[in-house]
């Protein structure tokens, strides 16, 4: 493939690297003549240095004929900018990073949609995902997450006491606006129907939105879910204010502790309900005040990789439950499960890394994506792009003839992801997420692409 790659800093450069690898055709636009001849004599990457919201410059790199344009600059505007004038070149997709959640928030305006943008990359927010798994599901069972955090697949026990006992799955999808993957059932992997009815002691695999998943999780073992959680927070960055906009629900109790005064006041107006507390985490004494003993999750997620070490090794010596950091230095990344494992913390996150992984699953010539894999024979779940001359545009998700077993669980439309309902109609352009047996790929591509 032909990729066009605007600005060349953390996430740029590595994806020159590793896609010149890969054998593909890589041309980088970079602005700074210092940083464009340093890439230049490090990769088999093409570099023209220049501004990647000039169209001259675009059309010097060969958009017209790009397959792919990444616009991975520092600057949300500028790659907003670039990616539009991409496209509008010629370019045949366009993804574009963006730090702040302005630009992927859709309640007022649809900046994706507007500028013609096909994905969107924000690393704060997918590094804030990966927090939230371990925050939310505190037991380790699987999960994963997908469309930027917005769904998750989970798995959750079945207690004797859960009032869903002998209920069918069709009576409690419809209730709960959950979907239901498969089910262990002593030794047993069940693959269930709508008529299936839950017993105690089902380990079953669904799907659903985060926040509607945890509160199912008290349905099925009523007492699990802690009434609270206290949240420590260091550092007012965008992660930080991803992760806040996660847990808006009283049962979290949030302390965000920022050493920058106007960050701090910036914050206090924008989520009321946490404490902000002016201050530095490397301080003890300020660290022993809140109560890190009382503390169930510390979250190190400042721009300064060696404060975030510090405070974390500091909170769990305070006896905060878990403590998970941050790291943004990509020296630093071949060590981050070393890290982990050497310091006894529970999470270490690259937001380059979980960007980059990201950005990889969507660089794909293929029509689907493999997202994940289900226990023992399962199967798959995956990612199908609709296309525009599909047999199945038109049709509700209940009139469709899949290949048994397979279950369509979430539908993204003009980049709003939910999940499927009987009753929803597929469109040119959809993305569906669908759980099947692997066998069962090349019927779904006939029926789909």
């Amino acid at each position: 493939m032909k990729i066009v790659i605007i600005g060349t800093g953390d996430i740029g450069a590595y994806l020159c690297h590793i896609l010149s690898q890969k054998g593909h055709d890589i041309i980088a636009i970079e602005q700074n003549a210092r940083i464009a001849e340093a890439l230049n004599k490090d990769t088999d990457a093409r570099i023209i240095t220049g501004n990647g919201c000039d169209a001259k410059v675009l059309i010097a790199a060969g958009i017209q004929e790009a397959d792919y344009a990444l616009a991975m600059t520092e600057d949300d505007r500028t790659n907003l900018v670039s990616i539009s004038l991409a496209k509008a070149l010629g370019a045949r997709r366009g993804i574009a990073r963006i730090h702040h959640s302005i630009y992927s928030e859709t309640t007022h305006f649809n900046y994706q949609l507007h500028f013609n943008i096909d994905h969107f990359i924000q690393p704060e927010a997918l590094a804030a995902a990966e927090i939230a798994k371990l925050i939310r599901n505190p037991n380790h069972l699987a999960l994963e997450a997908f469309s930027n955090g917005n769904i998750e697949i989970q798995q959750l026990l079945t207690h004797a006491s859960s009032p869903l006992i002998n209920k069918t799955l069709s009576n409690i999808q419809t209730t709960y606006n959950v979907r239901f993957l498969y089910i262990i059932r002593g030794e047993s992997l069940l693959l269930p129907t709508t008529e299936t009815a839950l017993q105690s002691g089902d380990l079953i695999t669904l799907t659903a939105p985060p926040e509607t998943l945890f509160n199912f999780r008290e349905q099925l073992n009523p007492g699990s879910t802690p009434l609270t959680q206290n949240i420590i927070l260091f550092g007012a960055t965008q992660t930080a204010f991803s992760l806040i906009q996660r847990f808006k629900d009283p049962r979290y109790k949030i302390h965000l502790i920022e050493p920058n005064h106007t960050l701090c006041q910036q914050f206090a107006e924008y989520f009321p309900s946490i404490k902000v507390i002016e201050g530095n985490a490397t301080s003890r004494t300020l660290l022993e005040q809140e109560q890190l003993n009382a503390c169930d999750h510390f979250i190190a997620c400042s721009k300064e990789d060696e404060s975030n070490i510090m405070t974390a090794l500091q909170a769990l010596q305070l006896r905060a439950k878990h403590a998970q950091i941050i790291i943004h230095r990509t020296d630093y990344e071949p060590i981050l499960d070393h890290l982990k494992n050497t310091l006894g913390l529970h999470q270490v996150i690259s937001p380059r890394s979980t960007a980059t992984k990201e950005l990889l699953r969507h660089l794909s010539a293929e029509p689907y994506t493999p997202l994940a894999s289900l226990p023992g024979s399962a199967g798959k779940v995956w990612e199908i792009k609709v296309a525009h001359d599909s047999p199945a545009i038109g049709h509700t998700i209940d009139n469709l003839i899949l290949p048994k077993p397979s279950m369509i669980i979430a539908l993204i439309h003009k980049f709003h992801a939910t999940i499927a309902t009987p009753k929803d109609q597929i469109l040119g352009g959809d993305r569906l997420m669908i759980a099947s047996k692997a066998s069962n790929l090349e019927a779904l591509l006939d029926l789909f692409t």
